[in-house]
């Protein structure tokens, strides 16, 4: 969706990369909602997958660095694809933040199996979410804005 934004150096003066997120989301309204909370985090490169098919070709052509992913989608359930990725080396320890309208028991215990980051109804997903994600699976490079984290936004 972008090319990598050569604006923010870092203390070498050289440019500092920015992340690749990969949101997988089939809904119009929550897609809009969920950019300006990405947008809100930390400066990234964003690309959007509306099913899991199209997820599976833009993890097949760039280095993603964060999955935000729904789990109802019209090809399948996201925390199955979560599980998939997670047996594979190349994409087994990038961050996934799962986004569900009604996450159930069932759906964090087949979370936590896939080492997700976090579960989070789409109401609760925030931009400190993400940062956290980042930092959690020590991307921390990434995460610029430290004082809006430590002050929990």
């Amino acid at each position: 969706m972008g090319q990598a934004d050569t604006s923010h150096t870092g203390q070498t003066g050289r440019p500092r990369p920015r992340p690749i997120c990969l949101l997988v989301e089939d809904s119009d309204f929550d897609l809009k909602r969920f950019g300006r909370i990405l947008k809100a985090s930390v400066p990234m490169e964003l690309h959007v997958a509306t099913c899991l098919n199209d997820a599976r070709k833009i993890l097949a052509q760039l280095p993603v660095n964060l999955i935000i992913l729904d789990n109802m989608l019209p090809d399948g359930l996201g925390v199955d694809f979560a599980n998939l990725l997670r047996k594979t080396v190349r994409w087994s320890k990038v961050p996934i933040v799962m986004v569900s309208d009604h996450p159930t028991p069932f759906l964090y215990d087949k979370a936590n199996a896939a080492n997700i980051a976090f579960v989070l109804t789409k109401d609760m997903f925030q931009p400190r979410h993400v940062r956290d994600a980042l930092r959690q699976k020590r991307f921390a490079p990434f995460v610029t804005n430290t004082s809006k984290l430590a002050n929990g936004l």
